[in-house]
């Protein structure tokens, strides 16, 4: 019988509420090392958002952590973070956050209770792990690399929220042990970033599960998002330039848009359109239709929209930007278009073949079946802290 790892679980993302593709990632994350008898302790670091006592509810309803710490920012820093948020600013990503209080917090909490290890979520958040008195394994979830997404948002004439050197983020990566990589080819940037560290790819865990499809004669086309830019620019452009072709071929089609992106979406404007606001049973969601889209177009990292999608049994169509990472479902539920023409084509064909629907909609499950298993997805870093399943 192995011993019980003790794990520090170190962000300052509400992860507990699944509306995003990084909370889902954490929320999966949390349920493996629990399974494989991890000892979880959460310290949650105030900056997007204070715990309510509801979010204490539901953190100890659907997890088990051993200790929950609130550790809070300065109000000075809390001061600061407002005004960068809300006014152009010259401050550097890296440099903007450090604080002097959750720092000793952390310390002193790490240092007591002697941790095999601590999990980072983000890099931004390192330096929390500076002048410890203990060693745990330092380990630092990414999500994506940072220093491209300026990159790829002029790829489209956009105007990204992060402006950041590779040199800035490798200094930050290398506080850390262990860098983990959502995929394979961001595993081989760090690498190359940080020769010297243990760089793992850990694909987000979440159940497959075949939801149901509800019995209809509709013709729903699915998006689910949160209200992030890449996710506005995405549909907008969809709505604009492909969905009119849509319903030219199939006039009774429905696009059914979930979660807070609906919020920038105006309907006055769209045919056929419907915005349902925040899902709260994604299960329900999906029921409604074979045929899910990812529009987007700018960004890094894996699209875990596209994933979670494809691990219901649905059929996910997207352009390149959103089979990042996903190359073993292509042609086996995911399917990649070109232009807005091509995009609006791959929806009629399905549209208007229920049995292609169905066919392609069990290859994906299966797909998923094989990559997101809870081995896959968790035993790289198992091995790094000394667990196994």
């Amino acid at each position: 019988m192995q011993e019980t790892k003790k794990i520090a679980l170190i962000t300052y993302t509400p992860f507990w509420q699944r509306g995003s593709g990084c909370q889902r990632r954490i929320d999966g994350l949390v349920q493996l090392l629990e399974e494989c008898g991890a000892e979880l302790d959460l310290l949650y670091v105030e900056h997007q958002k204070a715990l309510s006592g509801n979010d204490i509810k539901q953190i100890e309803k659907e997890y088990e952590f051993a200790s929950i710490y609130q550790l809070k920012l300065s109000h000075q820093l809390l001061r600061i973070l407002k005004r960068i948020n809300n006014v152009k600013s010259n401050a550097r990503y890296f440099d903007r956050v450090p604080d002097t209080k959750v720092t000793r917090q952390v310390k002193s909490i790490l240092n007591e209770k002697l941790y095999d290890a601590v999990i980072v979520e983000y890099a931004d958040l390192g330096y929390v792990l500076d002048n410890l008195n203990c060693n745990p394994v330092k380990i630092v979830d990414t999500h994506n690399v940072l220093h491209h997404h300026q990159a790829s948002f002029a790829s489209r004439k956009l105007k990204g929220r992060l402006e950041i050197l590779p040199e800035e983020e490798a200094n930050a990566l290398n506080r850390f042990d262990v860098i983990i990589a959502i995929n394979d080819e961001e595993n081989a940037v760090f690498r190359k970033m940080c020769p010297e560290k243990n760089v793992i790819t850990l694909l987000p865990w979440m159940e497959v599960e075949a939801v149901p499809i509800e019995e209809t004669e509709k013709q729903n086309v699915l998006f689910l998002g949160s209200g992030i830019s890449p996710n506005v620019h995405g549909i907008i452009e969809f709505i604009d330039k492909s969905w009119p072709l849509v319903l030219d071929k199939v006039p009774k089609a429905e696009l059914i848009i979930g979660g807070d992106v609906g919020r920038f979406v105006d309907i006055s404007r769209c045919r056929n359109v419907e915005c349902l606001g925040r899902i709260h049973d994604v299960d329900e969601f999906y029921k409604s239709g074979y045929i899910t889209i990812n529009p987007v177009i700018v960004g890094n990292g894996l699209k875990i929209k596209s994933l979670e999608a494809l691990s219901k049994g649905r059929i996910c169509i997207g352009y390149p930007h959103s089979a990042a990472g996903l190359k073993a479902f292509m042609g086996k539920g995911l399917f990649v278009a070109d232009n807005p023409q091509d995009f609006a084509t791959l929806i009629v064909e399905f549209l208007q073949d229920k049995d292609l629907c169905v066919r392609k909609a069990s290859e994906a499950l299966k797909t998923a079946g094989e990559v997101l298993s809870p081995s896959s997805c968790v035993m790289p870093l198992l091995d790094k802290i000394g667990m196994s399943l």
